[in-house]
Order: structure tokens, then C-alpha cells, then sequence
């Protein structure tokens, strides 16, 4: 491994800890600063390579478990945000969209349903006390069309990291 990509993936593994800590300790904009984090491990994986994005994503994972003390965040990261990265790498691979699209439908689903239960047995406990106001089906395909759109947004930023700085960094 080079020296270089030693120290790229340092200053990003310190820019994912500072957008999980400040997710921790502000009260709005939570989501939108873990979107962040998928950011810097894309770029990481695309810029530095897949197994130096892999060791940004674990030194992360881990420094962010002892550094921010609600694990909620911690939890969120590491199941959805910063595994995502990989996910769509590898997905993507397969140059046939429609799955790919069913794959990463697969993969949010599936992370959701552990973070709900996680949140359900450490953190919350019982969830009778929380007003719904929309039928949980309504909740779920939200969730998924904004997940499309997160995705979207990934693609875009991968593109154009591609055509303008793939080169300088």
C-alpha cells in the first residue's frame, strides 16, 4: 500500500468521523450529514480502491463506535450508510439495471428491517407509545423513493468525480 493512500484514507476516515460526530450532537440534518458519509466511502472506494475503501469503512466503523455515544448513529452508518458504498460498487457490476435496482431494493429493505429491530430491542423498546400518522406501507414506500433518489444523487457525484477530478486526487 502506497504511503498516499495511506494518507488520503486517514483525512477521510477523520471527515467521516467528524459528519458522524456532528450528526450525533445536532439536532437537525441528521440524515443529510450521514449522506455525507456514503460520500467519502464512494469516494474513497472509486479514488483509493476497493480495499483501502474497505479500510476506511472499518477504521470508521470502529473509531465512531467508541468516539460517538449515541449508537444509533454508529448503528445507522455501518449497516446502511457506510456499507452502501460497497454495495453499489459491486452491484452496479452486473450492467443490467433493472436488477441492479431490485438488488439495491433488496439491500435497503433488508437494512432497514435490522435497524428497525435493532432500535426496537436496544435503544426504544416498545414503539405502541409513538403516534403514526401514516400507515406504515406509506412509511415504507417513502422510504424506498427517497432511497432511489439518494442512490441518484450517488451516481451523479461518481460521474462527475469521474470526469473532473479522477485525476487529481
Amino acid at each position: 500500500m502506497k504511503v498516499s493512500n495511506i494518507t488520503k484514507g486517514g483525512i477521510l476516515i477523520a471527515l467521516t468521523l467528524i459528519f458522524i460526530y456532528l450528526s450525533s450532537i445536532i439536532p437537525t440534518n441528521k440524515l443529510s450529514l450521514m449522506t455525507i458519509t456514503s460520500f467519502i466511502i464512494i469516494l474513497s472506494i472509486i479514488s483509493l480502491g476497493v480495499k483501502t475503501g474497505l479500510l476506511v469503512f472499518v477504521a470508521s466503523s470502529i473509531l465512531s463506535f467508541f468516539i460517538v455515544s449515541p449508537k444509533e448513529i454508529v448503528f445507522t452508518y455501518i449497516l446502511f450508510f457506510g456499507l452502501y458504498g460497497f454495495v453499489k460498487y459491486y452491484i452496479e457490476h452486473f450492467n443490467n439495471v433493472p436488477l441492479e435496482l431490485f438488488l439495491k431494493l433488496i439491500y435497503f429493505n433488508v437494512s432497514m428491517f435490522i435497524l428497525f429491530y435493532l432500535y426496537k430491542t436496544l435503544f426504544i423498546g416498545d414503539f405502541s407509545s409513538y403516534k403514526m400518522y401514516f400507515p406504515i406501507y406509506t412509511i415504507i414506500i417513502f422510504g424506498e423513493i427517497i432511497f432511489f433518489i439518494f442512490d441518484y444523487v450517488l451516481t451523479l457525484f461518481v460521474s462527475y468525480y469521474n470526469k473532473h477530478f479522477a485525476s487529481k486526487f
